[in-house]
């Protein structure tokens, strides 16, 4: 009789978790959420700060492509090189919106945006109707110049705006610079890398 109520009371005593242990278990496991959950907030909100710069960063990459590659890609002999503060207009190998390798008339011009509230560098090639915009920036900020063998920087080319030449020279660098809020943009490329291909190409 006593043997048998001692062996029913061990059973009962080894079976289930008492109050304390429920607690405890309760207390680490709403640590670990709290712990957990805080880590998670700081690292989404992370990946939302840096996406936002490596998107601008990426299109900042893409807009300074865009440019140089349509300077680079200028030849000469189909017509006339001239280019103004504000526009520049020619042939270039590297279209963004036709066919490389193939010349095709460009022009890059600095316009008002259609919202007024500032101004666009805006693309124009084998499409007319459907313009490129390449960058944003501050009104009255956005702006050519040209640079010739001795680094000397005008703000047309050819310097003399309008001379009867066949053959200008081109100018040594383009630069396009503008401002976007706080941030100077400043963006520069060669014409001449494609006069040098071409004359390889003829001899």
């Amino acid at each position: 009789m006593n043997v048998l109520s001692i062996n029913v009371s061990c059973k009962k005593s080894t079976s289930g978790f008492t109050l304390l242990e429920v607690v405890v278990v309760m207390f680490f496991v709403g640590l670990l959420s709290l712990l957990t959950s805080d880590a998670l907030f700081k690292t989404l909100d992370l990946r939302d700060r840096m996406g936002a710069l490596i998107d601008r960063a990426q299109d900042g990459l893409i807009t300074q492509k865009w440019y140089e590659n349509t300077i680079k890609g200028i030849i000469r002999g189909t017509e006339k090189f001239e280019a103004e503060k504000d526009k520049i207009k020619g042939d270039t190998i590297m279209s963004l919106d036709g066919d490389i390798g193939t010349p095709m008339a460009f022009t890059l011009e600095i316009t008002d945006d259609d919202k007024g509230d500032g101004q666009i560098l805006k693309y124009t090639g084998f499409d007319e109707d459907s313009p490129l915009t390449i960058a944003h920036f501050d009104n009255g900020s956005g702006a050519f110049s040209y640079a010739n063998d001795s680094l000397e920087w005008n703000d047309k080319w050819p310097p003399d705006f309008g001379a009867e030449s066949d053959f200008a020279p081109f100018p040594l660098l383009i630069r396009f610079q503008a401002q976007k809020g706080d941030k100077q943009i400043t963006m520069i490329a060669s014409p001449m890398l494609t006069k040098t291909i071409m004359e390889k190409t003829a001899q």
